[in-house]
């Protein structure tokens, strides 16, 4: 059993990182006119980049991974963050808030609890600190999409690609890696109760 939970951790680890924008300090929300002046945004993504910062949405995705397709289902909301995630066939849930991080095992009916620091609390997906390089088209998704492309202050670059005014997916470029998230469904709606954690599970401390 904690051969298996350590895989699933890793798989978490590794895939969650690629879907963080990290950066520093606090973006600009201007719309830049298309100019790639730093902290200003893209035209068509400025309303992703509010939504993002403002921190509550409720988001569906599925990327590829070394082990396979990972599906995963995100909320966020007042400094809280859940995350449902089946990759290798194991279905979990990850729940940041009060500073606790949640794994949640409802076939064996244990939650695994870590301390995080508040900035690993803010959220699944941090934009603060990325500022606008300029658009392009590339594949994505066995399609040619346009994108708008960010970089952070430590080189990463993440590109939006959209479907019009519909974002619908984001590749990370990081260190000649790439990662590609393919989104769903995007929008508002997190209710409070996929915050909730089971008083009958397990609790293990690691």
């Amino acid at each position: 059993m904690k051969k298996r939970f350590l895989t699933i951790g890793l798989v978490l680890i590794l895939s969650l990182s690629l879907l963080l924008l990290a950066g520093c300090g606090n973006s600009n929300n201007t719309n830049d006119g298309g100019n790639n002046s730093q902290g200003k945004m893209g035209k068509k993504t400025e309303a992703f980049f509010n939504m993002f910062n403002n921190g509550t949405y409720h988001m569906k995705a599925k990327m590829d991974t070394a082990s396979g397709v990972m599906e995963m289902e995100i909320y966020t909301k007042n400094g809280m963050s859940a995350s449902l995630i089946n990759a290798e066939g194991e279905s979990i849930r990850v729940i940041v808030k009060d500073n606790k991080s949640y794994m949640i095992v409802d076939s064996e009916k244990m939650i695994m609890v870590s301390d995080v620091t508040e900035d690993e609390s803010s959220g699944v997906l941090n934009t603060a600190g990325m500022n606008y390089i300029g658009s392009g088209e590339a594949m994505f998704g066995g399609k040619n999409r346009y994108y708008e492309e960010y970089a952070g202050d430590d080189g990463e670059k993440i590109q939006f690609f959209l479907d019009g005014n519909t974002l619908v997916g984001i590749r990370s470029l990081n260190a000649g890696e790439t990662g590609d998230m393919e989104i769903l469904e995007l929008n508002k709606n997190v209710p409070d109760n996929v915050f909730d954690i089971p008083s009958d599970y397990q609790q293990v401390s690691f």
